[in-house]
């Protein structure tokens, strides 16, 4: 029951940090990129290839769920497979170049 309450607990900071980072501009909607952003978006998503398996649970189900949303008119489930796929093939991954 502990852990539940600490989850529910991790879950919400979480919702706030994210509403935060979306309030600050980190939303990805309508947003046009330029190549030096591109590269930053590119650099940040290797990172996370690399830590995926070190982070927590809940975060990865967050993550999964956001990049979802950022491209909403791209089917959902075949992204959700390339997604899944491209994690799993990377899983083991000590590095990666953008």
């Amino acid at each position: 029951m502990a852990d539940d309450k600490a989850g529910s607990e991790s879950d919400a900071q979480l919702t706030r940090a994210l509403r935060r980072w979306e309030g600050e501009g980190g939303t990805m909607e309508d947003h046009h990129f330029a190549v030096s952003e591109t590269n930053i978006l590119k650099c940040l998503g290797a990172a996370v290839v690399l830590i995926w398996n070190d982070l927590p649970q809940q975060l990865q189900r967050e993550l999964f769920m956001q990049a979802m949303k950022v491209n909403e008119s791209y089917d959902a489930e075949t992204l959700k497979t390339q997604i899944g796929r491209f994690l799993h093939l990377h899983k083991d991954d000590d590095t990666f170049s953008v």
